[in-house]
């Protein structure tokens, strides 16, 4: 109607729909390529939906910046080894969740975007893709952590109901 409205020459519907599907191709040339041996690592694929956690791998810590700049203002710092949630991810830059932004005390009228891979600036990557192994304790009263995978090995210590614990893997 606003084609009509403005003067414009009206399109056939089939001319429409194989422009929307040379564009939908498009697009999809100009995804990015999906890296498989990060896959195989425990990436999130760049098309998955939902949260997606990193882990920082860089020797100092990683600048929180209020856009996705390398100049952009500091808002914030990441320490070596900890794992932050992201929700949106652009051109190499990973934008932290909300429950990451309320941790640290970013205000909403600011962004907190994270550089993945600082190569292009000389500083080799920042975060790494990485699979959470985060467990609770269902169990009403508390379970034995043991020295090696068996009921017979013992104890060494022990978590109460509700706490949460990350594992380095899991047996059985």
């Amino acid at each position: 109607r606003f084609g009509r409205w403005a003067g414009l020459p009206e399109e056939a519907p089939a001319q429409r729909v194989t422009a929307a599907m040379a564009a939908a191709a498009e697009e999809r040339e100009r995804a990015p390529a999906v890296d498989e041996a990060l896959l195989l690592q425990g990436a999130p694929r760049p098309d998955a939906e939902g949260p997606r956690w990193f882990r920082v791998v860089f020797e100092k810590r990683v600048t929180v910046r209020k856009f996705p700049d390398a100049k952009a203002s500091p808002v914030a710092f990441l320490e070596r080894g900890e794992i932050v949630e992201v929700t949106d991810m652009q051109k190499g830059w990973a934008n932290l969740s909300q429950c990451e932004r309320d941790f640290r005390d970013i205000t909403e009228d600011c962004g907190s975007w994270v550089l993945l891979d600082g190569s292009a600036l000389n500083l080799g990557r920042l975060l790494e893709p990485y699979t959470p192994r985060w467990w609770k304790v269902i169990f009403e009263s508390r379970v034995a952590v043991r020295k090696w995978a068996s009921l017979e090995a013992p104890a060494i210590s022990w978590l109460e109901s509700g706490e949460v614990f990350e594992s380095a893997g899991s047996h059985g």
